[in-house]
């Protein structure tokens, strides 16, 4: 005869917090990818991404509100962000990543496939964040957005600065009339020393 121990049921109740910061939060990005809080509305999913950075819920709630205006999405504010178009889900990845007011926002191709529309409301929001202050990183095969938003551009080839400057300095350097012109001179310098 074998001798069994009483079986147990244990329970766990977990709350979901987000994550403490561990110092100050000095970046923001503006990464496409899909918003992975399928329950919540898009006020809630800002709401929540300011708790990672330590804001409080009314101060996000009021942040969640400037940026929904900003972004035109206030109209949209209780619906999930899997319901949302694929302009709309961009808007929404640039005002999470400005939830904490980041001094310096990095944004990859931040126009690439997007409309018009957004484009120059992307453009607008990037120019107004650098008058007051942000530092912003961008990376685009669009030059003429360079051109246009950039204090300085660094121009790459292979994962290498070739060279770098203001849209200024760098087309009187190459005698060009734009910097897509600056480019091209640089790649055919680049493959004439290659």
């Amino acid at each position: 005869m074998q001798h069994r121990a009483p079986q147990r049921r244990h329970s766990l109740r977990l709350r979901a917090r987000p994550p403490q910061p561990s110092g100050p939060q000095t970046a923001g990005s503006g990464r496409a990818g899909d918003q992975r809080r399928p329950v919540l509305s898009i006020r809630q999913i800002l709401v929540y991404h300011a708790g990672y950075h330590g804001i409080g819920r009314k101060a996000a709630a009021q942040r969640a509100a400037e940026l929904l205006t900003l972004f035109r999405l206030d109209d949209k504010a209780d619906v999930r962000a899997y319901e949302l178009s694929g302009g709309m889900q961009r808007r929404l990845v640039l005002a999470r990543a400005l939830m904490h007011r980041p001094r310096l926002f990095i944004l990859d191709e931040p126009t690439a496939g997007v409309d018009i529309e957004l484009r120059s409301e992307i453009w607008r929001v990037v120019k107004g964040l650098n008058a007051v202050g942000t530092t912003v990183l961008l990376t685009t095969h669009y030059l003429e957005e360079a051109e246009t938003l950039c204090d300085e551009i660094a121009l790459l080839r292979a994962g290498r600065i070739v060279d770098r400057g203001s849209a200024a300095s760098l087309r009187e350097r190459y005698a060009a009339r734009d910097i897509s012109e600056v480019y091209e001179r640089v790649i055919t310098a680049e493959e004439m020393a290659s």
